[in-house]
């Protein structure tokens, strides 16, 4: 990961925030936390790495991101979710306006059919260019694929928050690059934001069996889920 990120004459953003999930259901461990522990572990060169977890909670994951944002004042958002029944590592080109929930959050929530902002809008799309993200990682050798669903769960409701954020309350912080779902290119000031869904489950990868943020490069960690 880090030979493959740092040797591209694109990857020129500077401070990233790299979020990840708790674990949720019947998990021991959310896969994407673990991959987000790997990064952290061996970043890219000249980067400004903060990772963090953001909790399996409909409402507070959307608050905790927020204040992450403010906080580390990040180039790049990198949310990564865990999706069990996807083979490869997918990058999502659109987040929907809606909470439907097969199964309870961590805080015991479980919206059907509800709007994640009732006056927002019906969804939020990417706005970087997600097949050139697609290649990129194709080319590393990481099988990936566009997705245009990131589910109704905890995975969508934090890039629709996250788009939303943009939107709403960053935009005037967005540079050349501006917002996607896996891994970007360019140069993105302020808050350009990626989506990457569809990790394999926790077993299919290595990770460390601490959900504890490592810190990278003398930067800290925090934490999400998927």
């Amino acid at each position: 990961m880090k030979n493959s990120l740092s040797s591209s004459s694109e990857a020129t953003v500077s401070r990233v925030l790299l979020t990840g999930v708790e674990p949720f259901g019947r998990n021991y461990m959310n896969s994407a936390w673990g991959a987000c522990r790997l990064v952290a572990e061996s970043p890219p060169e000249d980067m400004q790495l903060e990772v963090v977890l953001l909790p399996c909670a409909f409402g507070d994951s959307i608050a905790e991101l927020r204040k992450k944002i403010l906080r580390v004042e990040p180039e790049l958002v990198i949310s990564t979710g865990q999706g069990g029944s996807r083979p490869d590592v997918t990058i999502e080109r659109v987040a929907i306006n809606l909470k439907d929930a097969e199964g309870a959050d961590n805080n015991g929530n479980q919206p059907i059919d509800e709007p994640i902002v009732a006056d927002g809008p019906a969804a939020y799309f990417s706005s970087i260019p997600v097949k050139a993200c697609t290649e990129a990682l194709l080319k590393a050798g990481m099988p990936t694929s566009v997705s245009h669903t990131a589910g109704t769960f905890l995975c969508n409701h934090i890039a629709f928050g996250l788009g939303r954020l943009i939107a709403t309350e960053f935009s005037d912080r967005r540079g050349t690059a501006r917002r996607t779902t896996s891994a970007t290119a360019g140069r993105a000031s302020a808050k350009d934001s990626i989506a990457c869904h569809g990790m394999p489950p926790a077993d299919k990868i290595p990770h460390p069996a601490s959900t504890e943020p490592p810190s990278a490069n003398g930067q800290g960690l925090m934490n999400d889920r998927g």
